[in-house]
């Protein structure tokens, strides 16, 4: 026995706040503080040299290693933020095609940043600070057009500036006094592999999946819809995910408020509770008010069990999310 994946709308409206021109802007002058930083330090550097300069390795050299090849590349994703932000600005999601930092991240990684220190005292921190902020950020970007996991965006707000979260370096605020109201259109459907007919937010009809933003693209890949991810139900690593053609459907907004945080938090296609020796609805962890410490893993499917010996009446387990 399965269920719909549920339409939840906090996790459209959090999607929606990272999909915003102003998210690219923000990932853009980061990167441009870094980088006038990173050339300001290098120059600082240069001016000064050691005496014992030339003696060092190779690594140990940044006009050679950081001037010749990390700056030219981070150069580069300079001038292709800039143009992502006017196509976005001009709704040209293809934008998104491709985004992300990680490329820039791994290519400096193999570079010493000890030299930054010999400039100015904690260079280096500050250096990283900025390079990892503007990645933190694009993060978003990078799962909202590739699809997150159900429950990865249950606690945005709660998480925002936590250092154990994926939303370490966003700008705090306060969530919406009142959620827009999303509906499904079922006239608008669209199977994997087809040309997508409209660009927004779509809902697959497996169980235990998540939504995922699809643009009509002027790239012969992107503008067909692609697969879901759902559990790939590995009982060594359950955690683990696979892709499966289904067939998406296209979530409409319906006005711009007036579901309260309660109901935009809760989905309205998936029961609360499950009744013991019913199958678990998804997978993950499940918890049961009749006895203490319950609280505990089921694969989608897998029947929650009775609790025997209690003067309990029915017994029902409630989903308690992924992790």
């Amino acid at each position: 026995m399965s269920y719909p994946t549920p339409l939840i709308a906090h996790d459209i409206y959090v999607m929606e706040q990272f999909l915003k021109p102003e998210r690219i802007k923000m990932i853009r002058d980061i990167w441009k503080e870094m980088l006038d930083y990173l050339e300001s330090l290098l120059d600082r550097f240069m001016n000064d040299l050691p005496p014992d300069y030339r003696n060092r390795s190779l690594p140990e050299q940044p006009d050679i290693v950081w001037g010749e090849r990390v700056i030219p590349n981070f150069r580069s994703t300079m001038e292709w933020l800039n143009e992502s932000y006017i196509q976005r600005l001009n709704n040209d999601f293809d934008c998104y095609i491709g985004f992300n930092l990680r490329s820039d991240i791994n290519g400096q990684r193999e570079f010493s940043v000890n030299w930054m220190d010999e400039v100015e005292p904690k260079a280096a921190a500050k250096y990283q600070y900025l390079l990892f902020k503007a990645y933190g950020l694009s993060e978003a970007i990078e799962h909202t057009v590739q699809q997150w996991s159900p429950g990865s965006l249950t606690h945005y707000f709660a998480q925002i500036g936590s250092h154990d979260s994926s939303f370490e370096y966003d700008p705090v605020i306060p969530p919406p006094l009142s959620y827009p109201i999303y509906r499904l259109n079922e006239n608008i459907k669209v199977k994997t592999d087809e040309k997508i007919p409209q660009t927004g937010f779509y809902l697959p009809d497996l169980p235990d999946s998540f939504p995922l933003f699809m643009w009509v693209s002027n790239n012969d890949v992107w503008e067909l819809a692609g697969e879901t991810r759902i559990p790939k139900n590995d009982p060594e690593y359950p955690k683990m995910r696979k892709l499966a053609p289904c067939t998406w459907t296209l979530i409409e907004k319906v006005v711009d408020s007036g579901r309260e945080l309660g109901e935009a938090m809760n989905p309205f296609v998936r029961p609360a509770n499950v009744r013991a020796g019913q199958p678990a609805t998804h997978s993950g962890y499940w918890f049961t008010v009749a006895q203490e410490n319950s609280r505990q893993y089921f694969e989608q499917g897998e029947i929650l069990p009775e609790i025997k010996d209690q003067d309990w009446g029915e017994v029902y387990w409630q989903f308690d999310g992924e992790h």
